[in-house]
Parts: structure tokens; sequence; C-alpha cells
């Protein structure tokens, strides 16, 4: 598991770190997102189309959805009662763009829950 390749995938280190730094709600959208662009893509008799939404294109698309909501919070803003919901977009993890400092590989490693003292079973 030496092999940052083995640990990262074809994901930046930063992208780790922002995952990473997502809340389980956040993450729960992702997938989401992610299961409904694989049904529709099958329904459409495309499946090669869903390959085409990674994670950074995923992350777009949730940019997207989340300053819409942004501008939907704004026009509820005078409703009595709703004010906190004002602010639920500037607490968001998944609209900050960098959201930590670099980490060290030990530190992504162990954000993604690989233990370095167990070693992967041959197959």
């Amino acid at each position: 598991m030496d092999n940052r390749q083995d640990i990262l995938g074809n994901n930046s280190p930063e992208v780790i770190r922002w995952l990473c730094n997502l809340s389980e709600s956040e993450l729960d959208m992702l997938i989401g997102l992610k299961s409904l662009i694989l049904h529709r893509a099958k329904v459409l008799g495309h499946e090669e189309l869903a390959k085409n939404f990674d994670l950074p294109t995923l992350r777009a698309i949730g940019l997207l959805l989340m300053e819409y909501l942004k501008g939907k919070f704004k026009d509820l803003s005078h409703v009595q009662g709703l004010t906190k919901l004002v602010v639920f977009p500037e607490c968001c993890n998944l609209l900050k763009g960098n959201p930590g400092e670099d980490s060290s590989m030990e530190e992504l490693k162990a954000c993604i829950g690989i233990d370095e003292r167990k070693r992967p079973t041959e197959r």
C-alpha cells in the first residue's frame, strides 16, 4: 500500500482532503447524484455516459445545486422562522474549494481508513 496510486486512485490529494471534510449528508448527496446518473444512463441505454461523471463533475453539479438553493433560501429569508436556513449554505463544506492545509500521506490514509498494519488479502 505504499504506492501513492494505490491509495488515491485517480484522485489528487486535494480531492481526497475535500472528501474527508464533507459531512455525511453531503456525501449522501454526491452518492445520490451518482446513483441517479447511473440509473438515467441505464434507462436511456447509454451506460457508458455515466463513466463521464467522475468526482470533479459530481462536485461541479453539487456546487450548482448548492448555489441554486442559496438563491432560493435568500428568497425565503423574509418568512418568519426560516432565518436559520439562510445561513445553511455558508456552513456547507461542499462549497469550500480548498478545505484545509496540505495533508501528509499518513493523514490522508487515516482519513480514508487505511491501516498500514493490515495487509491486503491476496487472491
